[in-house]
């Protein structure tokens, strides 16, 4: 597996990135009250708000070899490992997997 992040700071930007499309392959809110985009970026801004972070936005991505066929359940343990090895585990997050390519992520 191979980790990639970044950061930027705007929400719907990146909501709109991950959600466009039709690749999701299954998405799960996290801190959140559901995951609906409209309703969990409004959520992440104004918890933001709040903030003096300029970049409030960060989004890793978890890309697994071709030959590695994780299934959702091990996709969303990962990507819960990955939260807590950065120390964001009661942070808000979103997890959305792509099926758009030969290689899950």
């Amino acid at each position: 597996m191979i980790a990639k992040s970044t950061t930027g700071s705007s929400f719907r930007g990146l909501a709109n990135y991950l959600e466009g499309e039709q690749k999701i392959a299954f998405k799960e809110a996290h801190n959140l009250a559901g995951d609906h985009k409209d309703h969990y970026v409004r959520m992440m801004e104004d918890t933001a708000s709040m903030s003096k972070a300029e970049q409030p936005v960060y989004h890793v991505s978890l890309s697994y070899s071709p030959e590695d066929i994780p299934s959702k359940q091990m996709m969303l343990a990962d990507g819960h490992q990955a939260l807590q090895k950065l120390r964001f585990e009661d942070h808000q997050a979103v997890f959305v997997a792509h099926g758009d390519t030969d290689h899950k992520h």
